[in-house]
Parts: structure tokens; C-alpha cells; sequence
């Protein structure tokens, strides 16, 4: 017997490859079907688990070849601070209601440095960086370079910082330069750079360097300690390499209670017991994405697999038929479709894998800028990619189940009789789909409705999300699911349907609506296919929306991306008169004119005041005059920073506050706190206003503003009766005292105002009337053209002669401008990835719909009349696919962020685009495939 089974295993194995040869074109697109989402999901593990550092990486990255330790002074003495072993930077204390510290210590007051708690014999590399960086001469001017203090070429880092031409400093003033650098310099290895702020120096480039912890394009100066004594006082992220001394967990969590965290080589290579050993590990950091990707990877498998081999199966029926004739068992003919369904699937699924390694590959090469902390290494998880691989065989191999079964019980006589396949009377699938739609609706429903209630959803100051919201989130992915599923099993009843509604329409949708509902073996496969690609792509599309107005909502910008702010008030110039400060504008507005394609510049002005309070300020014995508009009373949210996170019962009581949304203590800051000591009152006329916020002043506006009137950026700062107040406020010692000295203006909200730094816009008689004084402070210009990187250093050099210690020049960037293009390569990749499906599925059709051709044929009609007719359906079958993919992609992305205060507005231009041009793309595609009129 174990003889006859193997020659019928064989037996099945020759047919199916013989079948599949026969048949390449529709074995190739049934491969390249299961290649899609085993490419996916692979390439998107891949690069997840290549985001995540291994332990030895995170050593080299920051320890170098042969460090044994890296220490942060993060607090003063506390016995509460713990760390996390293999993440130095989580480090928490242990404090009560109010935001205070439990434990005190009797150093408390007294940081402590790494070399009062280490042996006197240990050796100590501090490494540093200056916040402000330093300003060099440049190859078309001045610019501002970064700063890093300490011997990044000991021998011990090694590979953390790489000396890559020249050598190590050996002398006083001799550094090393990143490439990028050299290249901004305009110099060679062994020229000399001229460093200008914080003071006037020589240095000598002795060699160029590679930070692990820097992209390529950083332009910075590496030093000795002590080579620019003026910026030695400005470092900060000051931490202190130890190349000899090992330290224990032990001596670790010593070191903790002395304020200070510690990166260990030790503990790196035997973490403690506990969660830190798989913190790091890659496999486990991307076990839940290898879940749930693999889930849906299945789910897309099977829809896309079954529909192939469903297709596949029907056209062999005349094939088999002769097999059964000829006295084949129903479980050889069993066998045959099932065998060719693992070939085909075992055949894609190792396709896809190296494709999708590929993919990431490339991907990651496109992507890497060489900073080591973004992308560590290329790792390939041995287990992860099996698991895909069986999914892949497993989930071909059960879709191949349902047509062997079919192809098992084919009427053999039947079969040869017709000259076409055998009709069949379609499964009754709609009676699980229906339910399980009505699950999977009633679980997304109960998941939304839990998820706004939560904190997070009401757009609170939230420490983080909490495991309630993470379960509420997958409930509500799992009930989309339940939803797709559902709606693949009811698409014959659902093509019916549609059918019945357009029976009144024109005679080429008529006959479109029929066709793909008198055959719904074909046409429901091809839909499920792009119904599950557009799902994906439109939650995509819906996720990523909703991730940039996020951070459109909560940032605060200096002036409208893409303009130029170039400040007029130096350290030497505090004192100059109003008449003083329109000359210095003037030549200013000159320099920036010869240097850049201007389109258009305006000289805005401030209240004058003691600026010298911005420039050199005593914080501990120093007293600051700031002239500011004043928050109406009761604007901002109740809560101060140090109870926001802190878990006090105010906090809790805030979270209903409508004021306390995600951004209420930046809002806090801005207007109360440093962010408020900035100049914060504009100065000028409409025009003026109207460039700045990037809208156009109505003429009631105009009326207003020079009637004494003052246009608010914000909300926060107008009162009920509509005025603003504007005062002088006194600061000592970081404490703030109003004063008597102040002045109330009828105020209007400025429509559509821009989340910009400044407050109120008042015009120069207005300010003379309340008693200030109007001064040119700051140029705003938009340009032409992106300016270059020579353009911006030599108008640099030219404004900062004007107006020494001038900040940059620089362009305003646009906080949304990385997501953006994180989204758009994010969309671009789920689109062609659901326009490759639509292809291949159509594909597919083509080859199933051979019939209807040759009907069409055969009445005689042309090329044209059949090209436009099979456009027709493919453009039904698109839409209907298009328009159930959008709903079930965007449902439960609405049901959670619908209800909340995030203010979540979907990408409709690119959900209309999906549904319309989607359709339009792959009917025009149908309309220009070669006909074959030999059919």
C-alpha cells in the first residue's frame, strides 16, 4: 500500500508540473500573487528588526572597539534613581503627588562627577558637544558648525568615531572635520580653518571623521578639550567614556544613587535577569509585528492564492475530466490540484522572501545617511522569515483545498461533453459573511467607543498610552478584519445586488453589471484581491493624515516654511536708536537682495526695550525689563510642568479641562513662561501682517488695526470683552512681577493665523500711543528659489559684519516636511503594491473571461467593441472594489479618532483619488492589452 501511495503522490507531482508548464502564464501570475504579500511582510520585517540595535551594536556605537563604559551625570545625589540596564538614557527617581522628590540625600545640592566617586586611578575620556556650536569661515562665507569636545580618536573608540583620512591631533589647534565639513570649508586635510564665534582662532584639519552617531551630512569640529577655551563653557550632553574600568550591574546601580547613569559593556553581555535581555534583541523587539503582519499576510495570501487557484482549477476541468475518464481516483485528482497548489505556493513564497529581503535591502541603502542609531545593521532573522515561509506554503496550500475539492468531484462525462467548463451553483457564503460583518461592525463600534473615552483620545497631556488603548486599538484591527472577511464571503450576494440597482441603466453598464454577477467565480475572486490591497492602502493613507496634523497642530514655528528670518539686534547693537535700527535694516534688506532671488521682504519692528537681557543675562543676581501682551485670565490650562506628568490628583481632575489638549504646556511657555520672554508684540502695518501670517487682512481688519485696534494670533491672549493687555514686566532671579505700567487694546482674533511664536500685531501709532517705541528688529523674506547652502553662508558673513553675533541664516523648515515624506513613500508603496494585485488579478480574469471574448467574437463584434467592453467591466469591478476597500479601511479609523479632540480629517483628495483614478488606471490598462482574435 505505502507503494501505490508513493506512485500516486508521484503520479500527482508530474501532472501538476506538467499542468503548471502548460499553463505558464497563469502559473506565473498565481506566483507572483503570493510573491506580493510575502515580499511585504518580509521587507517590512526586515527593516523594523534593522532599526533595532543589538547589544554588540549598541557597544560599538557607543563604546567603540574596547570601552568598557559610558556615564551620564543625570541628577544630584539620590538613593531612589534607577536606570535600565541596557538603556542608560530611561532613568526615573521615585517622587510623591506634587511632582517632588521622596528621597533626599545629604549631597543633594551638590552634583557629583564621575571622577569623585570613581578610583583616583581611573582613566577618564569626557566627551562633549557646545549647544550653540561655533561659527567658521566657510568657502562663500560664515557658518555655524557643530562642536564636539574630547579625544574621539582614543584607540578604545574605535568604530564609534573612525579617524577616515589623515591622523589624530597630536598638537594645540589641531582637529578633525567630518567629510561634509572639508567640503563646506572649501579645503584639504592640513589647511586651516578660521574660527570666528565664540572667539577668533586658528585650527589646523588634521584629518577627517566618522560618528557613528551623526548622518554623513553634520557638519562638525572635533577637538581636544580646551582647543576654543570660550566654547569649552558652552558644552552640554556632556558624558564621560571609561576605557579601562568595567562595571558591574551592581557597580552600576551604585553609581545610580550618585546621580549618575551608566552605558556598560559589562552588563551589555550578561544583562540581569528580567525584561532587559529581549529589550534589545531584534527578533523579540519585532515578535508582535511579525504577529500581526503575519496575520494579515495569511488572510491576503489565502484571498489572493484561493482566487488563482480557483481560476486555475476551472480551466483544468476539461483536463482532469480525461484523467478521471481514464479511471483516476477522486483523491488523485484531489492530489493534482493540491499538489499544484504547493508547488506554486512553495515556489512563491521562496520568491518572495529574497524579494523582500531585497526590497529591504535597497530600501535601507537608500536610507542610510550613516547614522548608526537610525539603521545598526542589516539584520536577517532566521526564525522570522521561516515563520513567513511557512505561512506562505501553509496558507497557499489550504487555499488550494476549496478548488481541489471541486476539482474532485467533477462530473467527468459532463465535463467532456461541454465545450466549456460545467456550470456550478455558487456556495451560499453570505450566510457566515453576514454575520461576521456584523461582528466585526459591532466590535469596531464598542472599541471606538471605549477609545474616546480614554484620556489619550481626548487629546490630554498623557505620559504615554496605556495598555487600555493599545488592547482598544487592536480590538478595533482585529473587528476590520472580521469586516474584510466578511465582506470577501458575501461579495456574490453583494454583486447581485448591484446588478438589481443598475438594471435602469444604460445598455454598456446593463450589460457590465451582468456579466460580473452571472459569473461570480470569476469576478468576486478579482475583487477580494484589490478589496484587501485598497483596505490596507486607505488606512494607510488614513493613519498617515492623521500623524501629520498631529504635528501641524501642536508645533510652534518661528515664521511660515520656507521664509528667511534675519534678526537686525546683536550683542553691539542693543542700544542703537529707531533711526540707527532703519539704517541697519536698509543695508541689511541690500545684502539679502545681492545674495538670494527675493520675492518678497518686509522690515518688521518691536517694542524697544533693554536688550541686553538677551544677550548676557545674570540668571541668579540679574533683573530683565520684557514688554510682552499678557495670557486673558483663565486661558491656559491649570496645570504647571511639574505636575503634568507627575500623577497628582490635579492632573487627573485636568484631564475633562478643555484646555489641557496635547500642546497645553507649550502653550504654557509660550505665553507665561521663557518662550514668553522672547520680543512677542509685532510691529507694523497690514501688508505687513498680511505676509506674516500668510493670509490676506480684511478691510474691517485694516480699519481695526488702525484704529488702535491689535490682531491676536491666538485666542489665549483676548478676553471676554475683547481687549488684550500689554505690560511691562519686571524678572528677578526668574521670578516674574508685573508692574503698574501697563495698557489694555480692543483686540480681534486673526483669522486663520498661523501657529507662530509672536502674539499681537499692533501698528506703529498704536504702539506710540500706549508709550512704545517701534525699532526695526527682524527681516522676514520669502524667495524665489531654494536658496543654496554658499548663498546662505556668504549673506551670513555679510550680515553678521552689519550686525555682529547676528544669528544664522537659515531656512524656516517645516516640522511636517519628514512625516510627509515618510507618508508619501509609505502611500507610494501600499499603492503600487495594490495596483501590482489589481494587475496580476486582472490578469487573471483575463485569462478566465477567454469565453466572453469569444462570444463576442463570434457575433462579430470589432477589437474596439470588445476592448471597451472588457474595460467596462474592469472599471466596475475597480469601483466596487475601490469603494468597499475605502469604507472598510477608513471605519475603524474613524470610529477612534472620529469622536475625539484630535481633530482628525482624513486625506479626502487622496481617498477620491483612490476611488476614482484607481478604477480609471486599471480600465485603461484592460482597454490597451493585445487582443487575440483567434480566441
Amino acid at each position: 500500500m505505502m507503494g501505490g501511495a508513493l506512485t500516486g503522490i508521484r503520479l500527482s507531482w508530474r501532472i501538476a508540473a506538467r499542468e503548471a508548464w502548460r499553463n505558464r502564464i497563469q502559473s506565473v501570475l498565481i506566483i507572483v500573487l503570493i510573491v506580493v504579500p510575502v515580499a511585504a511582510t518580509t521587507s517590512i520585517i526586515t527593516v523594523a528588526e534593522s532599526a533595532v540595535a543589538t547589544r554588540e551594536e549598541m557597544a560599538a556605537i557607543w563604546l567603540g572597539a574596547s570601552a568598557q563604559a559610558s556615564l551620564e551625570v543625570v541628577s544630584p545625589p539620590d538613593q531612589s534613581l534607577t536606570q535600565d540596564a541596557l538603556k542608560s538614557e530611561d532613568w526615573r527617581v521615585a517622587e510623591d503627588e506634587s511632582g517632588e522628590r521622596l528621597y533626599s540625600d545629604p549631597r543633594r545640592d551638590e552634583w557629583q562627577e564621575p571622577a569623585d566617586v570613581l578610583p583616583s586611578s581611573t582613566s577618564i575620556l569626557p566627551i562633549a558637544e557646545s549647544y550653540s556650536g561655533i561659527v567658521a569661515e566657510t568657502n562663500a562665507g560664515r557658518g555655524r558648525f557643530v562642536y564636539v569636545e574630547g579625544e574621539v580618536w582614543n584607540s578604545s573608540l574605535d568604530g564609534a568615531y573612525r579617524v577616515t583620512t589623515g591622523r589624530a591631533p597630536a598638537a594645540e589647534g589641531e582637529v578633525l572635520v567630518t567629510d561634509s565639513a572639508l567640503d563646506r570649508f572649501g579645503i584639504a586635510v592640513g589647511d586651516i580653518v578660521t574660527v570666528r564665534e565664540p572667539a577668533a582662532v586658528a585650527l589646523t584639519v588634521v584629518g577627517t571623521v566618522d560618528d557613528a552617531t551623526k548622518p554623513d551630512a553634520v557638519n562638525a569640529i572635533y577637538a581636544a578639550p580646551g582647543t576654543i577655551p570660550a566654547a569649552t563653557t558652552q558644552l552640554y550632553s556632556q558624558r564621560y567614556v571609561l576605557p579601562d574600568l568595567a562595571l558591574s550591574w551592581s557597580q552600576v546601580q551604585d553609581l545610580n544613587q550618585s546621580g549618575i547613569v551608566v552605558l556598560s559593556r559589562t552588563v551589555l553581555a550578561d544583562p540581569p535577569d528580567g525584561p532587559y535581555r529581549q529589550l534589545y534583541d531584534p527578533s523579540a523587539a519585532s515578535f508582535g509585528l511579525v504577529i500581526l503582519v503575519g496575520l494579515f499576510a495569511t488572510f491576503g495570501i489565502v484571498i489572493l492564492a484561493s482566487a488563482a487557484f480557483a481560476i486555475g482549477a476551472r480551466r483544468k476541468q476539461h483536463s482532469l475530466a480525461l484523467i478521471a475518464s481514464t479511471g483516476a481516483s477522486r483523491g488523485t485528482l484531489f492530489r493534482i490540484v493540491a499538489t499544484d497548489g504547493l508547488v506554486l505556493g512553495a515556489t512563491g513564497a521562496v520568491s518572495g522572501l529574497v524579494a523582500g529581503i531585497g526590497v529591504a535591502f535597497v530600501w535601507l541603502y537608500l536610507h542610510n545617511d550613516g547614522d548608526r542609531l537610525a539603521y545598526p545593521g542589516f539584520h536577517l532573522s532566521p526564525a522570522s522569515l521561516a515563520v513567513v515561509a511557512v505561512v506562505a506554503v501553509t496558507a497557499s496550500g489550504l487555499a488550494a483545498i476549496v478548488p481541489a475539492v471541486a476539482a474532485s468531484r467533477v462530473d467527468a462525462m459532463q465535463a467532456l461533453r461541454t465545450a466549456d467548463r460545467p456550470p456550478t451553483r455558487p456556495r451560499r457564503t453570505h450566510f457566515v459573511g453576514l454575520p461576521l460583518v456584523a461582528l466585526g461592525v459591532a466590535a469596531v463600534v464598542a472599541c471606538g467607543i471605549g477609545f474616546s473615552t480614554t484620556a489619550f483620545a481626548r487629546g490630554k497631556a498623557t505620559p504615554g498610552v496605556t495598555a487600555d488603548v493599545g488592547l482598544l486599538v487592536n480590538g478595533a484591527a482585529l473587528g476590520a478584519v472580521a469586516v474584510l472577511i466578511g465582506t470577501v464571503l458575501i461579495l456574490p450576494l453583494l454583486l447581485r445586488g448591484i446588478r438589481r440597482v443598475l438594471a435602469t441603466s444604460t445598455l454598456s453598464v446593463r450589460l457590465a453589471a451582468h456579466d460580473i454577477a452571472a459569473d461570480t467565480r470569476r469576478t468576486a475572486p478579482i475583487i477580494a484581491v484589490m478589496l484587501v490591497m485598497v483596505t490596507v492602502a486607505t488606512m494607510t493613507v488614513s493613519v498617515a493624515s492623521y500623524l501629520e496634523q498631529q504635528i501641524r497642530s501642536t508645533a510652534v514655528i518661528e515664521a511660515l516654511p520656507g521664509r528667511i528670518v534675519i534678526a537686525l539686534v546683536g550683542p553691539d547693537t542693543v542700544e542703537q536708536t529707531p533711526a540707527e535700527a532703519a539704517a541697519i535694516a536698509d543695508e541689511a534688506l541690500d545684502i539679502v537682495e545681492r545674495n538670494f532671488d527675493v520675492a518678497e521682504a518686509h522690515v518688521l519692528q518691536r517694542p524697544a526695550q533693554d536688550w541686553t537681557t538677551y544677550f548676557d543675562f545674570d540668571f541668579d543676581n540679574g533683573a530683565a525689563t520684557y514688554i510682552r501682551a499678557l495670557p486673558s485670565e483663565g486661558a491656559l490650562c491649570p496645570l504647571s510642568d511639574g505636575t503634568a506628568f507627575s500623577g497628582a490628583a490635579e492632573y487627573e481632575q485636568a484631564l475633562d479641562d478643555p484646555r489641557c489638549g496635547p500642546d497645553s504646556l507649550s502653550l504654557r511657555v509660550l505665553f507665561t513662561g521663557y518662550g514668553a520672554t522672547t520680543p512677542s508684540i509685532l510691529i507694523g502695518d497690514a501688508d505687513d501682517l498680511s505676509f506674516v501670517a500668510d493670509t490676506s487682512v480684511s478691510t474691517q481688519q485694516r480699519a481695526f488695526l488702525n484704529d488702535g485696534g491689535a490682531l491676536a494670533f491666538w485666542p489665549h491672549l483676548v478676553t471676554a470683552d475683547k481687549t488684550v493687555t500689554v505690560a511691562t514686566e519686571i524678572q528677578e532671579n526668574g521670578n516674574s512681577v508685573r508692574t503698574t505700567d501697563s495698557a489694555t487694546l480692543p483686540a480681534q482674533v486673526l483669522n486663520d493665523s498661523q501657529r507662530l511664536w509672536h502674539h499681537i500685531f499692533i501698528s506703529p501709532e498704536t504702539a506710540t500711543s500706549i508709550g512704545l517705541t517701534p525699532v526695526a528688529e527682524h527681516l522676514l523674506v520669502s524667495l524665489k528659489a531654494t536658496p543654496t547652502q554658499e548663498q546662505l553662508d556668504a549673506a551670513w558673513a555679510e550680515l553678521n559684519a552689519l550686525v555682529p553675533g547676528v544669528g544664522q541664516v537659515s531656512l524656516v523648515r517645516d516640522p511636517t516636511a519628514e512625516p510627509r515624506l515618510a507618508a508619501l513613500t509609505t502611500l507610494a508603496l501600499a499603492f503600487s503594491i495594490t495596483l501590482a494585485a489589481g494587475l496580476l488579478a486582472l490578469g487573471l480574469g483575463w485569462v478566465e473571461g477567454s469565453r466572453e471574448r469569444r462570444t463576442l467574437w463570434t457575433l462579430g463584434a470589432s477589437p474596439t467593441t470588445v476592448r471597451f467592453a472588457q474595460a467596462g467591466q474592469v472599471w466596475l469591478l475597480t469601483t466596487v472594489a475601490a469603494l468597499l476597500g475605502t469604507v472598510i479601511g477608513l471605519f475603524p479609523v474613524i470610529a477612534l479618532l472620529g469622536p475625539t479632540d484630535t481633530g482628525f480629517n482624513p486625506s479626502w483628495a487622496t481617498i477620491l483619488t483612490t476611488i476614482i483614478g484607481f478604477p480609471l488606471v486599471l480600465a485603461a490598462t484592460a482597454a490597451i492589452i493585445p487582443m487575440n482574435t483567434a480566441e
